[in-house]
């Protein structure tokens, strides 16, 4: 055989191979259900709660049904994904739904063998039809099953647990011959929870406005919250329609619900359900699941409004006097609602800082602040190789560092005034704590030695703790109190050694006035306000953090007027209260702080 008819031979063959490839690919495209993707589906909505919570996965542990939404038989829809369809000619494509299991095929649900091998089956057979116009490749379709088809042995009958469908799509109906490939074909889970958690045990409760219900759980169950149930038509131990161990009446609302894991504990507004002072209702828990089954009513305990002991009442009581009293004592001093309120208070020191900031020079000190961490650490970053060499040094001026005009600190400590056992029991360790803003302005510098100041703090602190109640040491609801305080201070700031000998310590004492204003309340109310006066001093130590770059250090004053940086910390105290024994003694002994301090 010659060469070219080898080379004619073969070429023949080749191209032969090639057009039956492409026959053969023409031929699955053309086909009905040729090979797409593989088939995902999504919950649209998961019967009569809508969609399933963001994120699930499983959704027997999230979110399954419970023994009411099976009985309500509201429908649940499942979007599917790369569903293979082809509407040309008349064609149809019909999904086939079974229950996953042991067994063989029902007469009702006509099945292949493969199926039966691959998956097992049981008799539940449903059907849905779902057609279109034109040839679809990769689409969507939206299929819905009610609880009554997936659960054909009725809501009663059927046992909590987890059920898993099998979903097939087939072109025609009773088709048993289509396997389950993974394009044709999926599966999803069902839960259903049919069986409510078992009932808390309550206890009996007492509050002023906001009263703290509490109970414990008896079930292991993961929970999804608890409802609380007052009679307010009833009495504690009179005759009440809240019946332990019965499902809650429709007659009572829930006064509160919250939600959880395993909640142990509800706050209910007595006022808001108008309960007077001295008058009770009985009250009943119960605790729903994942599924929202709810449990029946817990025991039935008592919820009684009293008075509660919080810091204001506890402080009064120490000195024998009534609340009343004791507000026109030391709240004799207040200004509130006949000058300015603390929220104005706050407006008006706004004010007067955007007013020293409108200048220039002052105004750098918004942009020093936070400069001084920006082109620090990109002065630091900066290598002398990258200093280009100069020739004549004579020609390069001396540094002359910018006058020094202010100082700013940003200061943060514990604070707790000197109010007697009634403070501690009411608030135990809490230190607040304090924050607190001073700016002082250099006067005039003495030689040698340092600018004296003269300038002015705002503070703020807060400190909260349990109130309880007075008929029993139960606790219900809090207690706080606030401190607004102002502070005008003299300063001596003696930085000789960081300018003249180059040790980076700064020693500041100071002396001034407190005047100090504050709020406190039980259960959401206040109770009193007032003001408090007296002397204040401090002792500061300072170290300067120009020694860790001195480049950057000088490059911040050329560029932004930041002479120095520091770190310092500071022990203090305040004699507010001691002017007048109608004043709050606001006051301390001894506390402390430690901040960032800044000097333009």
């Amino acid at each position: 055989m010659g060469r070219g008819l080898q080379h004619s031979l073969l070429t023949h063959w080749v191209k032969s191979r090639w057009l039956l490839a492409l026959f053969g690919l023409s031929a699955i495209a053309l086909h009905p259900f040729a090979a797409t993707a593989q088939i995902s589906y999504t919950f649209r909505s998961y019967g009569p709660r809508g969609a399933p919570p963001p994120g699930a996965t499983n959704y027997f542990i999230n979110w399954p049904l419970s023994r009411s939404e099976c009985a309500a038989n509201e429908p649940i829809l499942i979007d599917v994904v790369n569903a293979p369809f082809d509407a040309s000619g008349g064609m149809r494509l019909e999904w086939d739904l079974w229950q996953g299991g042991t067994g063989t095929a029902g007469a009702n649900c006509q099945m292949a063998i493969n199926r039966r091998m691959n998956m097992g089956s049981s008799a539940l057979c449903v059907r849905r039809e779902w057609s279109g116009g034109g040839q679809i490749t990769n689409t969507m379709v939206t299929l819905s099953f009610r609880p009554s088809e997936l659960f054909p042995s009725g809501c009663a009958d059927t046992p909590s647990g987890t059920y898993v469908f099998y979903v097939l799509a087939v072109s025609a109906p009773g088709d048993t011959t289509t396997d389950l490939p993974a394009n044709r074909f999926f599966a999803f889970s069902i839960g259903y929870d049919r069986d409510p958690p078992s009932p808390p045990q309550a206890r009996n409760a007492s509050g002023d406005r906001q009263v703290v219900i509490e109970w414990s759980n008896t079930t292991t169950e993961t929970l999804a919250g608890a409802r609380v149930y007052v009679d307010l038509g009833a009495s504690c131990g009179g005759s009440t329609s809240l019946m332990p161990g019965a499902p809650p009446p429709p007659t009572i609302r829930p006064s509160a619900e919250v939600s959880g894991s395993a909640p142990t504990r509800a706050t209910i507004d007595a006022m808001a359900l108008g309960l007077e002072f001295g008058q009770s209702a009985p009250f009943a828990v119960t605790v729903f699941d994942l599924a929202r089954n709810e449990s029946v009513l817990s025991n039935i305990a008592c919820l009684e409004r009293v008075p509660v002991q919080g810091f204001w009442d506890s402080y009064c009581r120490e000195r024998m006097l009534d609340p009343e009293t004791c507000k026109e004592r030391y709240g004799g001093c207040s200004i509130r609602g006949n000058w300015l309120s603390q929220s104005e208070w706050k407006l008006v020191l706004l004010m007067v800082v955007f007013v020293l900031l409108r200048r220039k020079r002052h105004f750098s000190l918004l942009f020093g602040l936070f400069g001084a961490l920006v082109t620090s650490a990109h002065a630091h970053a900066q290598s002398a190789t990258n200093i280009e060499p100069i020739a004549n040094w004579s020609d390069v001026p001396v540094f002359q560092p910018s006058s020094e005009g202010f100082t700013i600190e940003l200061r943060i400590g514990a604070y707790r005034p000197e109010l007697g056992e009634s403070f501690r029991s009411s608030f135990g360790g809490d230190l607040g704590p304090m924050l607190a803003l001073e700016l002082d302005a250099h006067l005039f510098r003495i030689p040698y030695v340092g600018p004296f100041q003269g300038g002015g703090r705002v503070s703020w602190a807060e400190w909260t703790g349990p109130a309880r109640s007075s008929a029993s040491s139960n606790v219900s609801g809090n207690t706080g109190m606030s401190l607004l305080l102002f502070t005008a201070l003299l300063s001596l700031r003696v930085d000789g050694m960081a300018r003249h000998l180059g040790f980076p310590l700064v020693l500041t004492p100071k002396l001034g006035l407190d005047c100090g204003y504050f709020q406190t309340g039980t259960s959401g109310a206040l109770q009193a306000d007032g003001w408090s006066f007296g002397i204040a001093w401090g002792a500061q130590i300072a170290v300067e953090l120009d020694f860790l770059e001195r480049r950057a250090a000088r490059r911040l004053d050329e560029e932004w007027g930041l002479n120095h940086s520091e770190v310092f910390f500071e022990l203090y105290g305040s004699g507010m209260g001691s002017f007048s024994d109608r004043h709050l003694p606001l006051g301390t002994g001894l506390a402390w702080a430690l901040g960032l301090g800044f000097t333009f």
